[in-house]
């Protein structure tokens, strides 16, 4: 099948949102419905579809080939089935929620938006493909949480772009180095074992990455601010699950695709440590919360610590645990943004 259909949906279904006239009331929304009904369609079809390399060549500078390379296979094909059903959820919880609420004409076509990049991110190949698609969620998120009300709002999002812009800062040095040390970019030609200083350094600085995005500590600081605060559909969407989902993303395939971490190895342990001091932070920080949306927010954080651990395990059993449970805590606890 043609990947570039999970490109090419998202930007028409924003691009048609932001030309539509906001006096056809509800016509952005239903557009919003339909392009997301299409992505879900699609995406059910790739997870029947055989594996797939796809390689695009954009341009070359000093030696450095940007390309859009695409891998379709069973991990990224499933999690393309649940950015399908989330987009979709949200969009539809919108149109009623936002019914007699002001909200900016640029809040459905930026959640196309985020959805076009977070499917770059889960169908990438290449490590620069994935840094751009990586930066734009965060771009995005930072606008959306800013459609919020009052002053708090705009706190919140600069909180946010402060916060995952120095974790992506980690990402960016890491994916500029990978062609200066290993020669490629390519995700798929990458089997790194991590026995010297600079894969070492490489790893962490990704891991910073990964787990900032999903909200784990002691980069967690920019969760609860941006639930409390920003549009209560835009935070079921992504604070609350699409960012949950790209961080373990990106967790799992360092842990599994690029690099070889032995279980027992004193970098798992070391991430086994993080996800249980989260967890026990996170219920810390929990217990004492009066307002449901920090309460939910901080109860995220501690679900990622469980997911940290699992994965953390280089263990089958305990990697194909935090999968699971980054599914499970994603889907109740958007359900449960909804409810609030």
């Amino acid at each position: 099948m043609n990947l570039f259909i999970f490109f090419y949906i998202p930007l028409i279904t924003a691009l048609l949102s932001l030309l539509l006239p906001r006096k056809l009331k509800y016509f952005q929304e239903i557009v919003g419905i339909i392009g997301s009904a299409f992505f879900l369609r699609y995406a059910i079809e790739s997870f029947f579809a055989p594996e797939q390399f796809v390689n695009f060549p954009w341009f070359q500078i000093s030696g450095l080939n940007f390309s859009l390379d695409l891998h379709l296979y069973e991990f990224s094909a499933f999690l393309l089935i649940f950015l399908g059903i989330f987009i979709l959820f949200t969009t539809s919880y919108s149109t009623g929620y936002f019914r007699n609420k002001q909200i900016s004409h640029l809040f459905f076509p930026f959640l196309q938006l985020a959805l076009a990049a977070s499917a770059a991110i889960v169908l990438a190949d290449n490590l620069f493909l994935l840094l751009l698609g990586w930066e734009i969620v965060t771009l995005i998120l930072f606008y959306l949480i800013s459609m919020g009300q009052g002053k708090s709002a705009a706190m919140a999002a600069g909180k946010t772009f402060a916060v995952l812009g120095f974790t992506d800062v980690a990402l960016l040095f890491a994916v500029f180095a990978f062609p200066l040390l290993y020669g490629s970019w390519t995700i798929s030609e990458l089997q790194i074992t991590l026995s010297d200083p600079f894969s070492i350094s490489l790893f962490f600085l990704i891991f910073i990455a990964a787990i900032g995005k999903a909200g784990a500590m002691p980069f967690h600081s920019w969760l609860p601010p941006a639930c409390t605060s920003g549009p209560l559909p835009a935070v079921a969407f992504l604070p609350a699950s699409l960012d949950k989902l790209l961080g373990v993303y990106l967790l799992v395939r360092i842990s599994l695709d690029i690099f070889i971490i032995p279980i027992g190895s004193t970098i798992s342990i070391i991430m086994m440590s993080i996800g249980a001091i989260t967890i026990l932070g996170g219920v810390f920080l929990q217990v004492v919360q009066s307002e449901l949306k920090s309460l939910l927010s901080y109860c995220a954080i501690t679900q990622m610590g469980y997911i940290l651990l699992g994965i953390g395990s280089g263990h089958p059993i305990g990697i194909a645990g935090g999968i699971f449970h980054m599914l499970n805590h994603a889907i109740y606890k958007s359900c449960l943004f909804y409810s609030v």
